[in-house]
């Protein structure tokens, strides 16, 4: 089963030391560009920004534009989506 997370489960799971569960459930774990830059700036203190960083079975995909009255996290969400399904 693929998957597509978002920052707030990957910190949370960081946060209790679980962040190894995902690639255990998910045959792929996806993540937004956007998700990745606000999880690994440089110098991050947020929770798992460093396993996050070196995680092998985390892809981070590129963002594809949409109608600008769309979320940007939906957009995200859309771009994987279309790339891998539509």
């Amino acid at each position: 089963m693929i998957v597509v997370s978002n920052a707030t489960v990957l910190i949370g799971l960081a946060k209790i030391g679980k962040l190894d569960l995902l690639p255990g459930i998910f045959s792929k774990v996806y993540i937004p560009e956007e998700v990745f830059k606000e999880l690994v700036p440089e110098r991050s203190k947020k929770p798992g920004s460093w396993e996050i960083e070196k995680a092998e079975w985390l892809e981070m995909r590129p963002n594809i534009c949409l109608p600008s009255s769309t979320g940007w996290r939906s957009q995200q969400l859309y771009g994987l989506l279309s790339q891998n399904f539509f």
